[in-house]
This record gives C-alpha cells, structure tokens and sequence, in this order.
C-alpha cells in the first residue's frame, strides 16, 4: 500500500506537548520522596529522572502544557510527518528530550524519553557536523521544503536520524546524512529482509501499517492515550500529579546502574560497545582474558562492515569471549521476542542487546497500568558519549534481542 493512501491523523504542535508533559511526570522527583513517600512512588534505583525543585522558572510556560517544551519535526524519508522533538531545560546544563508521535497510526504517543548530561552535544551540534559531513560529497544538497527555515530531519530506520539530501545531477536519488556519525545513507525502497535478523538501513514506522492494521492501531493509540497520566491544571496542581502518575507504575527494575556505560568508539562498532557492557555486566574484564582481547579483535570478529554487524556474528564473537573467559554461560539469540520475555531476563538481572540496524543494550523495564510497557535503553551513540533513554515496547522493538544466559 502506498504511504499516501494511510490518511493519518495528524496532531498539532500543542497535542504533542501536552502529551510529552502527561508522559514525563512519572520520571519527576518530588523534594519529600525520599522520607514521606512510600516506595511505589519512588523511582527504581538508577533511572534517569528530574527534580521538581531543580526545574528553573522558565522551564514552564504560560499555556496548557505547562512546561516551555522547544520543538522540531521530524518527518519520514517519503515526507509524512512522523514525530515531534521535543526538548526540555531541567535545570544545571542538562535536558530532557521527548519524542513524540506526530501520527495516531504510531501505537503510543511517546516513543522515546531521554535525558542529555551536560557533556552531550546538543541537536545543533549534531546536526553541524552531520552538515560538515554533507560538505565532503560536492554532489549532494540538504533538502528543504517551501519556507522551512532548518534542514530536514527525518527518521530513516528508529532511533536513527538524519538530514535529508538529495543529488544535484540526479534529483530523484536521496540521501541521508546520519546525525551522531559520519555516515551517508542512499534510500532505497523498504523491502522486508528475508532473514528476519538481517540488517536492513532504511524503513519508518509507516511501513509497517497495512490497510487491515489501520483500525487496530488507532485503538491502541486510544487505550494509551486514556492511559496517559492526567495533565495538572497549573504549577500548583503538579505535585499531586506527579503522585497519581508513580502509583500507575505497575512494576519497574532497573538492572546495572554501577556497571560502567561504554559508549562506541567509531561510527560503526555499536554491537562492539552493547557486547561489552554486556560482558562488564558479568565481571568479564575483556583485557585481563588470556590472551587479552582489543575492541579492534572483537570488530573483527563480528565482521563490522560500515552497516554494522550481522546478529549472527555479533552472537558467535560474544559465545567466544564467554569461552575464553570461562564463564558458564552463553549468547543465545532471538529475533522474534516477546516484552514478557525480555522483562523475565531483566528482572533476573540479565541485560540484553536490542538490534534492528543499530545495537543498544536493554537496562530495565517499566510496566505502567493499561498496559503500556517501556524498556530503559544504553544506547552506545552518539560516539564516546551515548545516552540513556526509555522507549515504548512496539512491535518494530522486538528485533534482533541477544540474551546472556547460564548454560
């Protein structure tokens, strides 16, 4: 089907906001939590969350979304709108970004929440470098629309996004440039991969609507939506709102926050640095493996190529680390997981690799009432840096899981 015959619904800019301030109250801490409030509205230990009190006075805004969200469209690489970004000022040089669905054919209102420390590089920067990258290929031209003021974002292949491009001599033929690396992306039509654990660059979440799903996923998007926590009326409303919105967290765990983040050291190794803290997890120390073993050996290994690595190799180069470090257990993978099968393994205390064209790693879990489940994410990128972040269980998340079992 044709992505212009979807006719989604689409929100405007205010909708988005509202729904990234009901979505991020369960991640804000109140000053008494830690004497007055009872455990079930306390958040696990080691997520990422925000003070109430660290807010600073022009983080709220006069209208009903209460917080001063600043925005930016995100579109898919056929031009419909897929997402809004949008960023919030916590307070001491750190943000909160939201992602939110532009779309009611998306499932969940929300589908990423992250916070950036004050060493990350902001979206300007990120999106500067991918433009200083642009420059070295003469040919290509960022894409623009009407009046857009700002280069084109779009989201080719979830969490990843880029600067839309096309060829000067060949008009018809686009590009992306990766924000986070330096990496040029040419789009192709979305073919689904016979190999459900084959890598595949460029798709959106539209491409997985068919005419048939089209009502189903409009009713999960109301079953969200109405169990979204209640938007506070004002500032003076908001502590009581945040409340309401902990005691809907059904169950959460949170699984290493003492285990060091590794973050990936080149454009291309992220199944290297989701391996490693993998391994770190289980006190694998990969220099002190006799004979030592270098993150170069490992890509090597796992037959980094500049998309990545296959799911295959990624498991048999983990299975042969575990060997040499004689631990007893193993790399075991799964391309089709269920969330009740990811939320058994981190409730065990076992973290796990999430793949589909980039490799994060699965920290915890998060269970909200009616049925929306989360999955806190190391995500290696950008380089050197990475960052944590929490995203929605769809069904484009289950791809590519390599869990760390005992034999």
């Amino acid at each position: 089907m044709l992505q212009s015959d979807l006719q989604p619904h689409l929100l405007d800019e205010q909708e988005c906001k509202e729904h990234a301030t009901r979505s991020v109250l369960s991640f804000i801490t109140l000053p008494e939590t830690k004497e007055r409030d009872p455990p079930d509205v306390r958040p696990a230990p080691g997520v990422p969350s925000f003070s109430l009190e660290d807010l600073p006075d022009d983080a709220f805004s006069g209208g009903p979304e209460l917080f001063n969200w600043k925005s930016r469209d995100i579109y898919d690489v056929n031009g419909l709108l897929l997402f809004r970004d949008l960023t919030l000022d916590i307070g001491r040089g750190r943000e909160w970004h939201v992602r939110t669905a532009a779309s009611d054919l998306l499932q969940t209102q929300v589908w990423c929440e992250c916070r950036k420390g004050p060493f990350a590089p902001s979206d300007k920067t990120l999106i500067e470098n991918a433009l200083k990258e642009l420059r070295r290929y003469p040919d290509l031209e960022p894409f623009t629309v009407d009046d857009e003021e700002n280069v084109r974002l779009v989201a080719y292949s979830h969490p990843n996004t880029g600067i839309l491009c096309y060829s000067r001599s060949d008009p018809d033929e686009r590009f992306v440039s990766k924000l986070g690396e330096p990496l040029i992306i040419q789009i192709e039509p979305y073919v689904p991969p016979e190999n459900p654990e084959s890598l595949f660059a460029v798709w959106s979440p539209y491409d997985l609507v068919g005419r048939h799903t089209i009502t189903h996923l409009r009713q999960v998007w109301e079953q969200n939506l109405a169990f979204l926590p209640p938007l506070p009326k004002n500032r003076t409303d908001l502590p009581n709102k945040i409340r309401e919105a902990r005691k809907t967290v059904l169950d959460e765990h949170f699984v290493f926050p003492e285990v060091p983040f590794v973050s990936q050291t080149t454009p291309k190794t992220c199944a290297v640095a989701a391996a490693l803290m993998l391994l770190n997890h289980h006190g694998i120390d990969i220099k002190k493996l006799v004979p030592p073993v270098t993150e170069q050996e490992i890509a090597i290994n796992m037959k980094v190529e500049p998309d990545g690595a296959r799911p295959e190799d990624q498991v048999v180069e983990v299975n042969r680390l575990l060997g040499l470090a004689g631990a007893k257990l193993q790399a075991v993978p799964d391309a089709d997981p269920t969330f009740k099968e990811a939320q058994d393994e981190l409730a065990a205390d076992r973290p796990l690799k999430i793949g589909g064209g980039h490799a994060r790693v699965a920290a915890g879990f998060k269970l909200q009432l009616g049925g929306q489940d989360w999955l806190w994410i190391y995500d290696p990128l950008p380089e050197n840096i990475g960052k944590k972040c929490c995203v929605p269980w769809t069904k484009d998340t289950g791809t590519d899981f390599m869990y760390v079992k005992p034999l």
